[in-house]
């Protein structure tokens, strides 16, 4: 054999064995890769899983509370446009039907003017883990003036 294919048949083992090598290094075990153990967990874990799963909760809670807050808000000008096209009605009126909306038209003042004092104070107020509780009070006072301009529309288109 001459020098020159010894080199060669060197240089060809030397490459043949980085390359096993190295494919030998970057390819997967059949052995399967070590999981948690279910039994490493510790109270302290447990602890920080809990923290965060009543973080969640509580921020979740304080977005709904806000949202119905903001929805609840929003009713205060609709009802001060409803009172207003009230008002432009009694204005037109004579008589009995004046009386009679000028009458409605202050009773639903008065109950605007109740829930804003003592309803929605009640709501803003409220925890954001006992809201609802406050929120089914303040859903059955907003049914009601709701309920009031209903009728009271009715009315008025009955008598016009």
């Amino acid at each position: 054999m001459t020098s020159s294919s010894l080199k060669g048949i060197l240089a060809f083992g030397l490459v043949g064995c980085l390359l096993v090598g190295c494919a030998e290094q970057g390819a997967p075990t059949a052995e399967p890769k070590e999981t948690a153990d279910p039994t490493d967990t510790t109270a302290t874990d447990v602890k920080e899983q809990v923290n965060k799963t009543m973080q969640t909760a509580v921020d979740y809670m304080k977005a709904k509370k806000e949202d119905y807050v903001s929805y609840v808000n929003e009713q205060l000008p609709k009802w001060n446009a409803k009172l207003e096209d009230l008002k432009k009605q009694a204005a037109e009126a004579t008589g009995d039907a004046k009386k009679e909306l000028d009458k409605q038209i202050a009773s639903l003042q008065q109950q605007i003017q109740d829930f804003k004092e003592n309803q929605l104070p009640k709501l803003k107020d409220a925890a954001s883990d006992a809201w609802r509780d406050v929120a089914s009070g303040v859903h059955n006072a907003t049914q009601q003036i709701d309920q009031a301009f209903h009728q009271m529309s009715d009315t008025s288109e009955t008598k016009n």
